[in-house]
């Protein structure tokens, strides 16, 4: 089994069967059938194996799959790019994988599955979205390990700030335009780089991995999706997210986990393993969340986040989360 982190701009490939695994993204139509056919040939008459795992963005429907080989003979795997909800407010289901994992299983190469923390863009064009991703970044590793088990998982994204899904750090000499920045800059994600390590373990070995450090990775947006904002627009899908906080306790042992923000607390028991929990926004302006774990009754480790969720004095509509951690 093996992983892959798509950073954009670059095509990355994987070894399989001897050879090299590539990936494009898109490129259904004649033209770009007969182009795979002659890079393919010619590497071949080089001595050079390789295997094609194309993402065709226009296969998503279950449906299509029974026709993905015989439209596209030069193919040898698929790669499934869609790892987030299309346009519903509703968790993204393994239908497709399955159905275009099926497809592929009598070729030589693999069937690749994406995976992806969040979906949110608004660059000032009709394509500006965000997607149901609340907690997508542990329901969508469970089904990858659990249920689709590919042969390999490709995380969407490393440094696509435009698109929200980075799980690297922001990089400060990467020009992001005009716009990006708005809803990018303080927003980071590398505590979702955890979570990752937790569901790479387990995908490679096949097994949970045992946990030996209590830790709480906890993400929420800065502004309710209600929110009037002063410049740009209310993204496709706004009303689907929830207004709260999320936290991921991936513990050693059982614990009781608070989430606390303004008039709001939950509390909730956790582990040991991996166990999701929120608490709503509060009708309140200006309050920062409060994250615990608790043993026996006693506190051992909290913190606060690093970003207020305020109710007023929004100046771009921003639904890209502020990601932290808390460990023991």
């Amino acid at each position: 089994m093996l992983l892959r982190l798509l950073v954009p701009g670059m095509v990355l490939a994987a070894e399989v069967n001897g050879g090299s695994v590539g990936g494009s993204y898109k490129g259904v139509g004649d033209a770009g059938e007969r182009k795979r056919w002659v890079q393919k040939s010619a590497l071949q008459s080089q001595g050079i194996h390789i295997t094609l795992a194309p993402a065709f963005t226009t296969y998503r429907d279950p449906s299509s799959a029974a026709s993905l080989v015989s439209t596209f003979p030069s193919i040898d795997g698929f790669f499934n790019w869609w790892s987030w909800p299309a346009d519903v407010g509703e968790n993204l289901t393994t239908a497709t994988d399955l159905a275009y994992q099926a497809a592929v299983s009598s070729l030589s190469g693999p069937y690749i599955m994406s995976v992806s923390p969040w979906q949110f863009k608004n660059l000032g064009g009709a394509s500006d979205w965000v997607q149901y991703s609340d907690t997508l970044w542990n329901y969508r590793w469970q089904q990858a390990v659990n249920d689709v088990k590919p042969d390999i998982v490709e995380i969407i994204s490393w440094n696509d700030y435009a698109e929200s899904h980075y799980i690297g750090d922001i990089n400060p000499k990467v020009y992001l335009g005009t716009q990006a920045p708005l809803y990018v800059d303080g927003f980071i994600h590398a505590a979702w780089r955890d979570v990752a390590q937790y569901y790479i373990s387990w995908f490679k070995t096949g097994s949970a991995p045992t946990i030996t450090k209590d830790e709480v990775v906890f993400w929420y947006r800065a502004w309710p999706k209600a929110i009037e904002c002063s410049t740009g627009a209310l993204p496709r899908n706004a009303a689907y997210p929830e207004d709260a906080v999320f936290a991921l306790a991936m513990l050693k042992d059982t614990a009781t986990i608070t989430l606390a923000i303004g008039s709001n607390t939950v509390n909730f028991t956790a582990g040991p393993g991996v166990t999701m929990g929120s608490v709503p926004f509060p009708p309140e302006d200006s309050q920062v969340p409060y994250i615990a774990i608790s043993k026996d009754g006693a506190t051992v480790a909290d913190t606060h986040g690093s970003m207020y969720v305020n109710h007023s004095g929004c100046t771009y509509y921003n639904f890209n989360p502020f990601v932290g951690s808390i460990t023991e």
